[in-house]
């Protein structure tokens, strides 16, 4: 049922629209029961007997479909204006006329009715979507007198102009300011030209002697609204000193008969005391409804532990693309940055699905007018579905079909969050809104960036405000819609306390019986760490270190206790939790916040010192209560809420579960066709989402669909060898085959054989295999029948010379640049110095199993990369055994160490063409290689091969250099030491 809709018949360009509205369709409702709540509500708002009351009037919003056609008009109603255009003889033809509904919102008329009729002033608090501005949009069109609208934002201006001029079919509004283009504008308004002209409280200031005039020569004035309004109180979350310059209004004396309409969505009591006393409003009627969006399903989430965004909005993009066309998603932001990365990371993620098509746009303040307004006017028109915004885009955004907002970090205030994810939903449907946070996304808000320029109860307010929000987001179990209800005074007329409709209110019936659990063993972890640092030293990132097992500086400790006891217990503890994610830093650091919830761990804002012209910092700071004393001395059961974190994992592992045990019929079926195998999971692994068998399996499959036909054929040989042992073993043992090996064994076993490295009888008894030794020859006869080499050695062609040696005595120094170890490394360095090969630590590798050459790798990497950490011939076994590490021989050695002179550049420095062509005739090839192609018969995929190979040889003697290593020194059989390399480099 849309408003006419034709462009304005001047040269300007008007955007495609939605319906009219800043608060967002205008639906219809019974048009006697309107009239007859108008007539009841009009006469009790009047002056009676010379006294004044103020009256509220407390509506709701309900919503029905609107007639075919328009209703006769009613008896009874004001008549306004003089008639002509669009104007009908009652306030309702007037608004059928210009935007085609029959009747209005609740709580409309009444409003209009004071300002109209009885010049009255008008405060309306009304939520977002209720239908605020239509209360100053129909004066001026039904009287055909003009009125002006302060607005804080420019965009919120535009659109409203742009969307009014286009439903009107001619240029009836305008707005002014810096983003006013066209100049003539302001004349135009000066001449009453414009029903309704938008203003900035800046431009109010220069242009009060314009509106005076305007109103003399004019008007009169149907009305000065001041939309916003909560912007003028110090009370307020948004609170704007231009906005203090709206009580000039009032005294001027021309305009002291002028209406006043004061409009917010976002005001707590205090807030709308002071704007009646700011703006001097005279007898005010004052219009309030509840706060109460049904439609909007609220969610809470922690981010994901690696804080990433990509990882917590990744899901958005199958979502939002099976949306229906036009349907929109508003993502906020708390920084310029962020806005910026997010809708990159966005816009590459649907770009795979459909190329050459935008679908994300950012907005800031920082951005230019041109890029702005580009990014503004997309989004509303429905050519960019999602735009990631910081607040600069807050109050400005105007879509009524915004499916979605969400919040990635909180807002500042718990009002500003209300008024932005009033953005959701404006017409009426089902929207949803969330927020991604961590606990401490909140202590930023206590800086003087954020508050530096308040004081005294302004500031406590608005300190008390951020709490509430974060209060809001820590609650485990309260209903989200009653907890903004009660921030704003309101009284919960939900059954129970609950809407059934937030994510709490759906946990709470979903797990009825699982609401609480016994989380004492990972609180005691996070108790225990807690007390261990001094009042006030046990910052979120000291508490987090000390939970995940490492020691932190001296003086945060309390007095007496040793931090090497600390790490001690705290491993001691972790021990005894069961379930491995609750041992995770992310967990306990949420776990913490919900005993901070709880009362068991208090929680204080504490600030650093400014340096010269600097704000300060905040950072939060926990201390255990006697609460939380008690209940780590007691060892006493912790019954607490059960996080969303704990919920969101489970849910997750439920779906990983699921789309594992599809997955594996499929490799079930693969590697039973292609291998024999029979991939049975045991039921724990099913349980889990997978594990040792799981893996071997997946891998097994992964490998004979990606590897080389080659490597394939020489796998398939290899587990047959392995069954055929198998099946043998068992007859000669009379027990069943699988007590010999298992078939996933079987998998590791040959998928481990068929890389570089000789498998070794403490590999296959790591495997579980007895009778191992008699498959030993077994799997070399494969290995040699298909060439997999034991270890690659470069030597010359006629191989007469060997390759240098490492001495037992060498000891590598640290060497730059060298890859980072992973996070496996330390452990596998360890087993490899409890006296395990690499092949066994790769078989045991879990959940899947690794080549040798990778553990060895790992293992290196830690004795390069960390210092003193690598012992006396330690270095040199690992080279023995890396079955990658190609050391280059003697002459090679020097002659790389020639290039260098000649080049005068490190070997690292140059390229492989380089290497090659220089190294004169030293010429390279790989031990096991079934050609040696003469120089002259090479090709140059040859030659290509051998220079990588020599390539290899080069980065390994780049490695050595660096690590302090001398062939002459330190080679084996060399009368080095530690202390003579050392005294020789001094």
């Amino acid at each position: 049922m849309s408003a006419l809709a034709s462009s304005p018949p001047d040269d300007r360009d008007c955007p495609p629209v939605d319906e009219f509205g800043d608060e967002g369709i205008f639906d219809s409702f019974d048009v006697d029961a309107a009239i007859a709540g108008h007539q009841s509500q009009s006469q009790s708002s009047k002056k009676s007997g010379g006294t004044s009351e103020k009256k509220k009037a407390a509506v709701g919003v309900s919503v029905s479909p609107l007639p075919s056609s328009p209703p006769a008009p009613p008896n009874n109603v004001f008549n306004g204006g003089n008639g002509g255009g669009r104007r009908g003889k009652t306030v309702q033809e007037t608004l059928y006329n210009y935007f085609g509904f029959s009747a209005f919102r609740p709580g409309q008329l009444p409003c209009i009715d004071g300002i109209v009729n009885d010049r009255r002033d008008t405060c309306v608090f009304w939520s977002t979507g209720s239908g605020k501005s239509m209360v100053y949009t129909i004066p001026p069109l039904h009287t055909g007198k003009p009125a002006i609208v302060v607005s804080p934002l420019v965009s919120l201006m535009r659109d409203q102009t742009f969307k009014l001029n286009a439903v009107a079919g001619r240029t009836v509004s305008t707005f002014l300011g810096s983003a006013q283009t066209d100049y003539r504008e302001e004349e135009a308004a000066r001449n009453g030209e414009r029903l309704l002209t938008f203003i900035t409280p800046e431009k109010l200031e220069t242009w009060l002697d314009d509106i005076v005039a305007l109103h003399q020569n004019h008007g009169p004035l149907s009305c000065i609204a001041i939309d916003e309004v909560h912007c003028c109180s110090q009370w307020g979350h948004d609170f704007r000193p231009a906005f203090l310059k709206m009580k000039s209004i009032r005294q001027r004396e021309e305009l002291r008969n002028v209406p006043i309409v004061a409009l917010t969505g976002t005001s707590t009591d205090k807030v709308k005391a002071d704007i009646e006393n700011i703006l001097v409003l005279k007898d005010p009627y004052v219009a309030v409804n509840t706060v109460d969006r049904p439609n909007l399903d609220i969610k809470i989430y922690t981010k994901a532990p690696s804080g990433s965004y990509r990882v917590d909005l990744k899901p958005l993009v199958p979502v939002i693309n099976s949306n229906p066309t036009g349907q929109s998603t508003i993502i906020y932001t708390n920084s310029r940055k962020d806005t910026e990365n997010i809708a990159e990371f966005l816009e590459g993620e649907f770009a795979r699905g459909n190329p050459g098509k935008r679908t994300v746009v950012h907005y800031h303040a920082g951005m230019n007018d041109s890029d702005r307004d580009d990014s503004h006017i997309g989004f509303l028109t429905g050519k960019y579905p999602v735009i990631v915004a910081t607040t600069a885009f807050g109050m400005g955004i105007d879509k009524p079909d915004t499916r979605r907002v969400i919040h990635y970090s909180p807002p500042r205030t718990f009002e500003e969050y209300y008024q932005q994810i009033g953005r959701a939903g404006r017409d009426g449907d089902r929207a949803e809104v969330t927020m991604y946070c961590n606990p401490t996304d909140f202590d930023k808000f206590s800086d003087d960036f954020y508050i530096g320029n308040l004081a005294g109860e302004a500031k406590t307010i608005a300190e008390a405000s951020t709490k509430a929000l974060k209060d809001f987001v820590a609650t485990p179990t309260g209903c989200r819609r009653a907890h903004i209800l009660r921030f704003f005074n309101e009284e919960v007329p939900f059954p129970n306390g609950r809407c059934g409709t937030c994510d709490n209110c759906l946990n709470s019936a979903k797990f009825a019986d699982d609401s609480h659990r016994d989380f004492a063993e990972p609180a005691r972890v996070v108790l225990y760490a807690v007390g261990s640092v001094k009042q006030g030293r046990g910052t979120m990132s000291a508490l987090t270190s000390i939970m995940g097992g490492k020691a932190v500086e001296d003086w945060r400790y309390t007095p007496g206790l040793n931090p090497n006891e600390v790490v001690a217990e705290v491993a001691r503890l972790k021990n005894d939790i069961k379930n491995r994610k609750m041992k995770s830093q992310a967990f306990l650091k949420n776990l913490l916040s919900l005993l901070a919830t709880e009362g068991y761990v208090s929680q204080k804002v504490e600030k650093t010192k400014p340096g010269a012209g600097s704000f300060t910092r905040s950072f939060g700071v926990y201390g255990l209560t006697t609460k939380g004393r008690s209940a780590f001395i007691s060892n006493s059961a912790i019954s607490l809420p059960v996080p969303a974190s704990i919920r969101q994992e489970e849910e997750e592992m439920r779906r990983k579960v699921e789309e594992k045990a599809a997955k594996m019929k499929i490799v079930a079926k693969n590697v039973s066709e292609k291998v024999g195998l029979n991939a049975d999971i045991p039921k724990e692994e099913k349980e889990n989402g997978g594990g040792k068998v799981t893996q071997s399996f997946e891998m097994l499959d992964t490998y004979l669909k990606n590897a080389t036909p080659e490597k394939q054929a020489s796998l398939l040989d290899l587990i047959e060898v392995v069954k055929a042992w198998r099946a043998k073993t068992a007859v000669e043992k009379t027990i069943a085959p699988v007590n010999v090996c298992t078939d996933s064994a079987i998998a590791r076993i040959a998928y481990v054989a068929n890389g570089a490295g000789e498998i070794t009888l403490q590999s296959l008894e790591s495997q579980g295999l007895r009778h191992g030794a008699s498959l030993l020859p077994l799997l070399k006869e494969c290995r040699d029948k298909h060439q997999i080499v034991t270890r690659i050695v470069t030597t010359v062609v006629d191989g007469s010379e060997p390759v240098i040696q490492i001495g037992d005595s060498f000891v590598p120094g640290i060497v730059p640049g060298h890859k980072k170890p992973s996070k496996y490394a330390e452990e596998r360095l360890e087993k490899f110095r409890n006296g395990m090969d690499f092949p066994t630590i790769a078989l045991q590798n879990l959940p899947k199993p690794v080549q040798a050459g990778t553990i060895a790798t790992d293992v290196l990497s830690v004795l390069l990369t960390r210092e003193g950490i690598a012992r006396p011939g330690e270095f040199a076994t690992v080279v023995r055994q890396d079955p990658n590490f190609r050391l280059p021989t003697a002459s090679q050695w020097n002659e790389f160490k020639r290039l260098e002179a000649v080049s005068g550049k490190s070997l690292e420095d140059l390229t492989h063409y380089d290497i090659f062509t220089q190294m004169g005739g030293l010429e390279f090839a790989i031990e096991g290689d079934p050609q040696f192609v003469p120089w002259k018969e090479r090709t140059e995929e040859h030659r290509q091969m051998i220079a990588e190979c020599g390539w290899t040889v080069c980065q390994k003697y780049v490695i050595l250099r660096k690590a302090g290593f001398d062939p002459e020194r330190d080679g084996a059989g060399g009368n080095s030491s530690g202390e003579k390399r050392k005294a020789d480099e001094m």
